[in-house]
């Protein structure tokens, strides 16, 4: 299990795309939070096994055709400190 934090980057605010990626996430084995930044990307911390997360992120890339430009991704250890996937601010 892993912890990663991603950043998508594009026409990401405005579009539906964290209540999107928190109706996703109900379809894969992930946890954690999805919100705005106010640079206008949108910040996704999701602790998962890795392959579960790399499903994950591209289900959201087929879903936002257009919107993602870019997706900066770091991982580290998982915290375990969620027990479900939500969406903030």
């Amino acid at each position: 299990m892993i912890r990663a934090i991603l950043f998508f980057v594009g026409r990401v605010q405005g579009v539906g795309f964290r209540y999107n990626a928190k109706e996703i996430a109900g379809k894969f084995a992930v946890r954690g939070t999805v919100e705005n930044c106010d640079d206008g990307r949108v910040k996704i911390v999701v602790e998962a096994e890795s392959q579960e997360i790399d499903r994950f992120v591209e289900q959201i890339q087929v879903s936002m055709p257009g919107h993602i430009q870019k997706i900066d991704r770091f991982e580290s250890e998982p915290s375990h400190e969620f027990e479900n996937f939500s969406v903030r601010r």
